[in-house]
């Protein structure tokens, strides 16, 4: 399975994040890492991502509050939390912000990778339904 989508990675670690990058685009996808919170904001506003992949645990915004800020900014964008807290408490705050996942570190790369594929999928139906809801015509009287 080869996925077409532009991904977002915002991880302060500068030891696994590349990891994941290079795994990740070794599958097809395009991925643009950034190592902050507020970088991650930043970029955000400058581009296009299918999805977003946020670290929780990062110095000055953390990836809740990040994804509270890319929900303002487009409601739609579906995003996975990565963390190495993965306590039930954090998770459920983090799919109560409305994540599409929360994936507790350390991670299988190909796991990380099919739940985004999961994601990018659900996301594409719903955006097909859309778009076959706005172009169908009524009729009436």
């Amino acid at each position: 399975m080869t996925l077409n989508a532009h991904i977002l990675l915002v991880d302060d670690d500068k030891m696994l994040s590349p990891f994941i990058q290079e795994y990740l685009e070794s599958k097809g996808l395009k991925v643009t890492l950034v190592y902050s919170g507020e970088d991650g904001l930043h970029t955000f506003r400058q581009g296009h991502f299918d999805l977003c992949i946020l670290d929780v645990k990062m110095p000055f915004k953390d990836g809740f509050t990040l994804a509270a800020e890319l929900r303002e900014l487009d409601p739609g964008v579906p995003f996975i939390f990565l963390s190495s807290n993965a306590d039930k408490a954090h998770r459920i705050k983090g799919l109560t912000l409305g994540a599409d996942d929360y994936v507790p570190k350390p991670f299988s790369m190909e796991e990380l990778y099919l739940r985004i594929a999961a994601v990018l999928r659900r996301v594409g139906r719903q955006q097909e339904q859309e778009k076959a809801e706005e172009a169908a015509e009524y009729t009436i009287g």
